[in-house]
């Protein structure tokens, strides 16, 4: 039986209400109410539950409607001030195609359109195929004539474009290599980067001679110190002609990758510092285990690289970022070795030790310029750290944190909740495990917490648990350690374990900057049962919270598929998120879960995941919850979401009451039985999370509001549940959207 919503004002007045519900099947409304009389009108009827209602207010609300086609998104805000045209665009990238990079653009983060290929890779290019993952880094003190390219007369800076592709034939040092090209123009067209004139200066530094790019293949045994390693990464592509790097070279130069972490094995006997980086013994004599515990003890061991083929698998996923503290440049990278290969001395041993996250820094705060000799490995597959070598760096470096220095002060917990790298000191798994990937890097700096948290996903892009999770550090070039499953090391999830019919394979991701919000933007499969390669762009609220230890640690409001919140820092919506400005009550006396209801946090996990987050829960059959916020303000929408268990749901909104003001007059609006959309956010025997009862009308003025709701008793969960004493009414979270205070 489908159920109207009424709307009752006790004054007269002119307004008009949608309300966005689906009762096991049954629809939304539309009410107009004028002159005191009552109004009600079926909209959007959605009998199978397959699609959320398309008539949501979009100056309100927005909706993860995965886009066409944009795995791996990466995107970001053009900051520069000087470009009329683009100041304050979005822009998103990721990978779209085969040789192809399309981009989009958008002011909201949710509505993207479409640019045309802003690089495509010419004949005389190195690039072959698989063009993945790219990322953007814009220097507004960058010279365009330093990198080949003419002054702009609208814009300032260089934006640096890096992406992999599969090199030609698979005849280079790689089996994918990183490549970057440079534009003044955010959307391009961007043109590849090889070099610049004998003599020219960059950054101050003047570069008089080249090195022919034939010695880098060969030149590891060379190396004695890592000086020497530096001053061959200084003359890296400075030079065109034909005895220097040319179209057909890639920008990354995976030789000298090798020769740098060649040396540092070579020097980890003496050097603690070093064997931290790389995962040695002091003396030399192990380097680690492998998933399966194999022992490896030899430097093509570390490298993980068939030596007869000098090969490695992959270079992929590269994420520039610049240390506020500092002001230094780095680059965090997958470095994907040989898969099949095993041990020529050893026939029984894959060298295979997993996908791991690799960082460097650049010279001269120049973004062409990698310093090869700093190149460092930072997360080992299976393992929180790397070594016990990494795990005494890291207590070093807690030690001497000042959390006097930070707001939230974080030193207390740092020590007390670190574990050592051992054997027995596994990475918390989520669903199927980590697998042995870890990919897609994004470094966050939290001046909060003085942290610098590096973001990766896990399990692998195909999989319906492919996750994102996050390690913290004391530098940007580690040690790091991932943090385990109570302190909220998985971040996004399809939390799998509950439903396998509402989102699969959320990760690879990026962080914006919107307003006083940080917003995640992620891709999952466009499928929602089936893992697949077709991935889509989504968005949801990052947020920092803290856990059960004290930490504070990142944690994404998703991933959703309900309708939410638009993003109110992209100044796209008038409305922001504002039931944290009220006093919230209940007549459940002495409930101290109250907090919950407007802490901003969606409940989206199973509680391994998540421990830290809750949700209000009371034993009432039936509870009044107040916000009153002293004053009026102007509000356009409530969303109250429903409880990600399922024997706690609550069926419909028994009334919502609100002390209101419309051209100066007072009165008391009153909407009856808002309705949830069961048939959307629940597949029967489990909840979807994120789905909530939203009612949108027109902006008012409202005092107070008084929600009447009551939990499903017809529910089959929630009776089993109350045969056994253990029944409960939960919600996740209430949303005011209305106008924010001025600053």
């Amino acid at each position: 039986m489908k159920k109207l919503i009424t709307i009752i004002l006790a004054v007269l007045m002119t307004a008009s209400v949608m309300m966005f519900g689906c009762n096991k099947g049954s629809s939304g409304t539309t009410v107009t109410l004028e002159e005191g009389k009552t109004y009600s009108n079926q909209i959007g009827v959605v009998e199978d539950g397959s699609e959320v209602d398309s008539n949501y207010r979009k100056d309100i609300f927005y909706r993860n409607d995965v886009m066409d086609t944009c795995a791996d998104p990466f995107a970001f805000r053009c900051e520069d001030e000087t470009d009329e045209e683009n100041y304050g665009t979005y822009f998103l990238i990721g990978t779209t195609g085969v040789g192809i990079f399309n981009m989009f653009f958008s002011k909201d983060l949710v509505s993207w359109e479409p640019k045309a290929g802003i690089y495509t890779y010419t004949t005389e290019s190195w690039e072959y195929n698989n063009t993945w993952a790219p990322e953007i880094v814009w220097d507004k003190n960058a010279d365009p004539e330093q990198y080949g390219l003419e002054k702009s007369e609208t814009s300032t800076g260089v934006y640096f474009f890096y992406y992999s592709s599969t090199a030609i034939s698979k005849v280079k040092q790689a089996d994918y290599d990183i490549g970057l090209a440079v534009s003044t123009c955010p959307y391009g067209p961007y043109q590849q980067w090889t070099g610049v004139e004998t003599g020219a200066t960059i950054a101050g530094v003047n570069y008089a001679e080249g090195v022919n790019f034939a010695k880098y293949t060969d030149y590891a045994d060379e190396i004695a110190t890592k000086e020497d390693i530096k001053s061959y990464s200084g003359e890296k592509y400075i030079i065109r002609g034909t005895d220097s790097v040319t179209t057909m070279d890639p920008w990354l130069n995976t030789a000298a990758l090798r020769a740098s972490l060649k040396f540092q094995w070579d020097h980890s006997r003496n050097n603690p510092e070093n064997a931290a980086n790389i995962g040695t013994d002091h003396d030399n004599t192990v380097v680690g285990e492998t998933y399966d515990g194999t022992v490896l003890n030899s430097y093509a061991d570390l490298m993980q690289v068939d030596e007869s083929r000098d090969v490695i698998n992959c270079n992929i996923d590269m994420s520039p970022f610049v240390d506020p503290i500092t002001g230094d440049y780095y680059m965090y990278w997958s470095f994907i070795p040989e898969r099949d290969e095993f041990d020529p001395l050893n026939p029984t041993m894959k060298l295979f030790q997993g996908q791991n996250i690799y960082v460097i820094k650049f010279l001269n705060h120049d973004w062409s310029q990698p310093d090869y000799s700093t190149v460092t490995r930072i997360t080992r597959t299976h393992y929180n750290m790397l070594s016990a070598q990494a795990a005494d760096v890291y207590n070093q470096q807690a030690a001497a944190f000042k959390a006097e220095d930070y707001v939230k002060g974080y030193k207390e917990t740092a020590l007390a909740t670190f574990k050592a790298a051992d054997g027995e000191n596994r990475e918390a798994p989520i669903n199927g495990g980590q697998g042995d990937v870890n990919e897609g890097p994004f470094c966050w700096y939290n001046e909060e917490t003085g942290l610098y948290y590096l973001t990766f996903s896990v399990a692998g892009y195909t999989t319906s648990n492919y996750s994102l999770v996050q390690a913290v550090a004391y530098s940007p070039m580690g040690p790091f350690r991932k943090l385990d499953l109570a302190e909220g090391g998985v971040m996004l999830t399809a939390d799998g374990g509950r439903t396998t019919d509402n989102v699969s394979g959320p990760g690879h991701h990026s962080f914006v900057k919107c307003g006083d919000e940080v917003i995640n933007v992620y891709h999952k499969h466009k499928n929602r049962e089936v893992s697949v390669h077709d991935r889509g762009a989504n968005a949801d609220r990052l947020l920092f919270i803290k856990n059960d230890q004290g930490m504070y640690v990142m944690y994404t409001n998703g991933p959703t598929t309900a309708i939410q919140p638009k993003f109110y820092g992209t100044g796209t919506t008038k409305y922001d998120i504002i039931s944290g400005d009220a006093t919230v009550t209940t007549d459940d006396a002495g409930n101290n879960t109250v907090k919950y209801l407007t802490d901003g946090i969606l409940s989206m996990h199973v509680p391994a995941v998540a421990p830290f987050v809750h949700e209000f829960t009371t034993k009432k059959e039936t509870v009044k919850i107040t916000l009153d916020f002293g004053e009026y303000r102007n509000i356009a929408a409530i969303m109250i979401y429903n409880s990600k268990n399922y024997a706690d749901t609550f069926d419909s909104i028994t009334k919502i009451e609100m002390e209101a003001k419309l051209n100066d007059t007072e009165f008391t609006a009153v909407i009856d039985n808002l309705q949830f959309y069961w048939n959307r956010y629940s597949n029967g025997s489990a909840m979807r999370p994120g789905g909530s009862a939203v009612a949108a009308f027109n902006e008012m003025g409202v005092k107070k509001i008084t929600i009447t709701v009551s939990p499903d008793v017809n529910n089959p969960a929630y009776q089993e549940n109350k045969a056994n004493g253990t029944a409960a009414l939960g919600i996740s979270e209430i949303y005011v959207l209305g106008v924010p205070k001025a600053n």
